[in-house]
């Protein structure tokens, strides 16, 4: 999961 980090994450993370 990618809540935090969403800023540095891919959308694909922080929708997997």
């Amino acid at each position: 999961e990618c809540g935090a980090c969403a800023a540095q994450c891919p959308v694909e993370a922080i929708k997997g």
